[in-house]
């Protein structure tokens, strides 16, 4: 939670967990549907007063905040962090083991567990490389560790890629994967980020 409270210098910060995780209800589904939940934080931010809301997700919450800003719209801006642009292909021994996890019955009884409740099976929806494309002319910034141990920074730059303009990909040397690199100045770095993509 320090990044979130670090955040919460400059922001609003509305912090959740997506369906299967922590004390949300439901089962992760991998990112299939998890835009669903970040819609429902959107609205209720709207409904709060917010004019200006920004999405912020790492890995699957990347996932799920390029999803939602491709298939539903409504915020001002995005930054995914650590983010796959496509479902295979990763050659990382850590995508490897959460394969495996996810495959097997007794894996997602560890995974629940760990506190993360998945779908027995994942169903197949566009890539994220398949709807970046989308996000524009909302403002996406891009965010990738140089040393992420899951997936490596050829994702990043293929979304980075694929996607509209205004974009940014911002490549972090000592980041790992996602929360590995929530740290205080990296929520300054962000917050500056952010100022600059919505004024």
């Amino acid at each position: 939670m320090l990044f979130q409270e670090s955040l919460a210098r400059w922001f609003t910060v509305y912090a959740f967990d997506l369906r299967g995780h922590g004390e949300s209800e439901g089962l992760s589904a991998f990112g299939a549907v998890e835009h669903l939940d970040v819609d429902a934080v959107l609205q209720q931010a709207r409904q709060d007063g917010l004019t200006k809301v920004v999405t912020l997700g790492g890995s699957m919450g990347g996932i799920a905040v390029i999803r939602h800003a491709a298939l539903l719209g409504g915020v001002d801006a995005v930054v995914a962090v650590s983010t796959p642009a496509q479902w295979d292909g990763h050659d990382s021994e850590s995508v490897r083991r959460l394969a495996r996890l996810t495959a097997s019955r007794y894996g997602r009884s560890f995974l629940r567990y760990a506190g993360v409740r998945v779908v027995p099976t994942f169903t197949r929806v566009e890539a994220p490389v398949e709807l970046v494309g989308k996000i524009s002319p909302i403002p996406l910034t891009l965010v990738h560790g140089r040393d992420d141990h899951f997936f490596d920074e050829e994702q990043a730059w293929q979304l980075y890629r694929r996607a509209g303009e205004p974009k940014r990909l911002l490549m972090a040397g000592r980041f790992g994967h996602a929360e590995d690199g929530y740290t205080p100045p990296f929520a300054e770095r962000i917050a500056r980020v952010v100022g600059e993509m919505v004024g």
